[in-house]
């Protein structure tokens, strides 16, 4: 994410939400783990201090 940034990147993340094998979700993670790494996904990018929207 960093090397990403410093080059200029100014597109689009995708997050999928395929995190986990849990099979009452048939590899969905559910919305618990998909909430979980969104939110991860956000801290680094506020850690980074890369705007986002």
């Amino acid at each position: 994410m960093q090397r990403l940034r410093a080059d200029g990147y100014d597109g689009f993340l995708s997050l999928e939400p395929h995190l986990a094998n849990a099979s009452r979700y048939k590899d969905f993670s559910g919305p618990d783990l998909f909430r979980r790494a969104s939110q991860a996904l956000q801290n680094m990018l506020q850690a980074m201090n890369w705007q986002y929207a």
